[in-house]
């Protein structure tokens, strides 16, 4: 069964992809409405702000996998010691 906090990140991370979604949308669309060669300023920072939310929550489930895969293996070793092999 899922943790509270497995699915208090899984849930961040999935509105950190939408928001990310939906500022990248905009940034778009002021490129496609923009006559000058430069990025609008403040879709660009939105979608920076976002995307690096998103690479935050990333880290942070990558974490999270790391520390399954450590009690994975310590179970293993610890059901194979008391079995008398290793």
């Amino acid at each position: 069964m899922a943790e509270d906090s497995t699915r208090r990140l899984l849930r961040a991370l999935g509105m950190a992809v939408t928001d990310c979604e939906d500022a990248l949308g905009e940034l778009e669309a002021s490129l496609r409405g923009s006559s000058t060669g430069a990025a609008p300023e403040r879709p660009l920072e939105a979608y920076d702000r976002a995307a690096r939310e998103v690479e935050a929550r990333w880290a942070d489930l990558g974490h999270l996998i790391q520390g399954y895969q450590a009690r994975a293996r310590e179970a293993l070793v610890t059901a194979l010691r008391g079995r008398g092999v290793g």
